[in-house]
């Protein structure tokens, strides 16, 4: 039964040691892989500073763009409101 639980364990660790390596947009598709939507929103958002701080605007967009999503579905509006400006910087 522990053989059972080792690939999701294992994929929750792999996401956590991307996010310590600031290895955000890595770590937001493990989490889409597991499943956390919250998690994968948080990482793009977080990707999406990252990229936008390098001058990568339009893939700091994409990511923006796609946590902002969540956020709006779940009624989020902090964090909504932190990928809307986030977002408005990259235009």
């Amino acid at each position: 039964r522990l053989n059972e639980l080792q690939p999701a364990t294992s994929l929750w660790l792999k996401a956590g040691r991307e996010i310590l390596d600031r290895q955000f947009e890595e770590a937001a598709e493990t989490f889409d892989e597991i499943g956390s939507v919250p998690d994968e929103a948080e990482a793009r958002l977080r990707a999406g500073q990252v990229l936008l701080a390098a001058g990568h605007r339009a893939e700091a967009g994409e990511q923006f763009e796609r946590a902002l999503g969540f956020y709006r579905a779940v009624g989020a509006t902090r964090y909504a409101s932190r990928c809307e400006q986030a977002f408005a910087d990259t235009a």
